[in-house]
C-alpha cells in the first residue's frame, strides 16, 4: 500500500495508461509492476513506524476538531445564544460582511501540479481546499477562502505564501476569526444565483446581512481564537509532516 502511494507510482501508472478519451492502467499492467520485496522483519518494521506516524495524525485531527468545537462554542455563546436580535446590546448593530471585511476572486493558477516539488512549494488553495501546488504565489496574507463555483458552502483558514484559484472568493478581516465564524454559519443557499452553474457573487456575500458586535467584543473573541488558531496550524503543520514522511518509509 505505501509503495503504491508514492507519487512516483502514480506518473509510472499514468505512463502505462493507454487511451485518449479515457486513461486506462489496465490489470496486465499491475500485475507486471516490480517492487522491492524485503525481508518480512523490515516489512513489519515499516509497518509499524507507518501506523505509528498514522496514530499520531490521527490524534492531531482529534485535537484539532476539539479546538475547533471550541472556538465555535466560545462564538455561540458570545454572539448567538441569550442574544435578544430584536433589541441588541449597546455598541451592537446589524450590517453587512462588507462592513467588517473585503472580498476578491482568487486567479487562475499559471503552471498548478499535483504534488509538491523542488520547484512548486507553495499551495494552490481551491473551492475544496488544497488542490495542488505552483512556483509562485499571489498573497502572503492570513485569508480565508470560500468556494465561488463548484465547491461551495467550504471556508478555509490560511496564513501562508499561497496561490488562490480563480474558483475561490477571498476574504480579508482584522475580524479574521469572527468573519470564519459568520461563514460557517452562513446559508449559502441564499446566495447562490441560478444559471448554467450554482455560484456565489463578490456582491452578493458583501452584501450579506449579519450582526456586528461592539470592537471591545469583536477583540476579545479575536484574542482567544488567535491562540486556538496559532496551536491548529501547528498540528495541521505537523500533519503535512508526517503524511509526507510516510511516503519515504
Amino acid at each position: 500500500m505505501l509503495w503504491f502511494r508514492r507519487p512516483e507510482f502514480d506518473r509510472y501508472a499514468r505512463f502505462k495508461s493507454i487511451g485518449s478519451a479515457r486513461e486506462v492502467f489496465d490489470w496486465n499492467e499491475m500485475c507486471n509492476v516490480e517492487l522491492p520485496v524485503p525481508p518480512i522483519s523490515e516489512q513489519q518494521k515499516i509497518v509499524s513506524q507507518y501506523q505509528a506516524i498514522e496514530h499520531r495524525i490521527a490524534v492531531n485531527k482529534s485535537i484539532i476538531q476539539k479546538l475547533e468545537d471550541a472556538t465555535q462554542a466560545i462564538y455561540r455563546k458570545m454572539f448567538v445564544e441569550d442574544v435578544d436580535f430584536e433589541h441588541l446590546p449597546n455598541g451592537w448593530r446589524m450590517g453587512t460582511l462588507s462592513e467588517i471585511a473585503t472580498i476578491n476572486s482568487g486567479k487562475t493558477c499559471p503552471d498548478k501540479v499535483s504534488d509538491k516539488d523542488t520547484d512548486h512549494q507553495y499551495k494552490v488553495a481551491g473551492a475544496s481546499g488544497v488542490i495542488g501546488y505552483s512556483s509562485t504565489f499571489n498573497s502572503d496574507k492570513k485569508l480565508l477562502t470560500t468556494g465561488r463555483v463548484g465547491t461551495l458552502g467550504k471556508t478555509c483558514r490560511y496564513n501562508e505564501r499561497m496561490w488562490y484559484a480563480d474558483n475561490v472568493l477571498v476574504v480579508s478581516s482584522n475580524y479574521y476569526e469572527y468573519c470564519y465564524q459568520v461563514l460557517e454559519q452562513l446559508d449559502f443557499n441564499v446566495l447562490i444565483k441560478f444559471g448554467v452553474q450554482s455560484l456565489i457573487t463578490q456582491t452578493g456575500l458583501l452584501n450579506y446581512p449579519i450582526v456586528i458586535p461592539s470592537k471591545d467584543e469583536l477583540c476579545k473573541f479575536e484574542k482567544i481564537s488567535e491562540s486556538f488558531f496559532a496551536h491548529i496550524s501547528l498540528l495541521n503543520k505537523e500533519n503535512e509532516i508526517l503524511s509526507a514522511n510516510v511516503l519515504k518509509l
